[in-house]
């Protein structure tokens, strides 16, 4: 089912972003991961996508497998980054022929020169529904602003852009202070961008791992977290109690300012993610 008509139920929407395993032991964990999220009936689950050669094929491997093995609804990500229009259209055929309703549209990583006039994530939306106009498409925005933009209202207008060219949705990128979230939100609205906007969560389980993913996102390290996760560096599993713990009053905020739901980027582990939604559907007394 598309995105756009899930988004349409009552009730929280709760979505999981995976990544493609890239050695043996990864690849258990990840099933392992697949079978402990499925077991909580998200309304979808998203595999991210790597443009470059075995990268590329691995993401779409994994699309093939999860499609074969579970009945998960699915986003498909895809970035136009070294990539020909042939090769995009090529590339979203293939996952027509899989049955996925859903792509991500992004741009990836910075691209030098033009291909065939593509440059942009707009860009790539407006030529997935000139070629395929039944697709539900989606976008990536970014609440602390995208670390290449100039300021946040450049950023908000590429980010209405990708809207205007057909975005049906919009995915955030992670944050850990919600009310950078609740700003954005307003000043998307006040441009005129109404496109559901799912916020994007990242529960803390490793400390290191988390500032890194930060740095590399843009995204601004909450202070009263990081200094208390700081000061249990020591102790892994304090970490990830805190962690789930502030993940778990942040989403409580997000739900009761309106959001339609969360999408949790998992990094490929279910425990946290798994108490997170468990805690989040006990206290709306929502089914287990």
């Amino acid at each position: 089912m598309q995105v756009s008509k899930l988004l349409l139920a009552k009730g929280p929407l709760f979505s999981f972003e995976f990544f493609p395993p890239k050695t043996p032991a990864a690849e258990v964990d990840f099933w392992k991961t697949v079978e402990d999220v499925a077991a909580l009936e998200p309304a979808f689950v998203s595999v991210t996508y790597g443009a470059a050669g075995s990268f590329r094929e691995t993401s779409l491997s994994c699309l093939e497998q999860l499609r074969k093995k579970t009945r998960l609804e699915m986003v498909a990500h895809l970035a136009l980054a070294n990539h020909s229009q042939a090769e995009l259209l090529g590339l979203v055929e293939r996952i027509v022929q899989l049955g996925i309703e859903n792509i991500l549209a992004l741009r990836g990583d910075a691209v030098q020169s033009t291909h065939d006039g593509l440059r942009f994530a707009a860009d790539f939306i407006h030529l997935i529904k000139k070629h395929h106009p039944h697709l539900c498409v989606g976008a990536a925005c970014y609440p602390e602003t995208h670390p290449e933009a100039a300021n946040a209202e450049e950023d908000l207008l590429h980010l209405k852009r990708k809207v205007e060219a057909g975005a049906d949705f919009l995915v955030s990128q992670l944050f850990f202070d919600n009310r950078r979230f609740f700003e954005f939100m307003q000043r998307a609205r006040d441009v005129g961008i109404g496109a559901p906007i799912l916020p994007g969560v990242l529960p803390v389980t490793r400390l290191e791992q988390a500032q890194r993913i930060a740095k590399l996102c843009g995204a601004q390290p909450h202070p009263p977290l990081f200094h208390r996760l700081e000061a249990l560096k020591e102790s892994p599993s304090e970490i990830e109690a805190l962690g789930i713990a502030f993940a778990t009053a942040q989403c409580t905020e997000l739900l009761a300012h309106g959001t339609p739901g969360i999408h949790f980027y998992t990094l490929n582990r279910s425990s946290a993610t798994r108490t997170l939604v468990k805690a989040l559907r006990a206290a709306r007394h929502l089914p287990l």
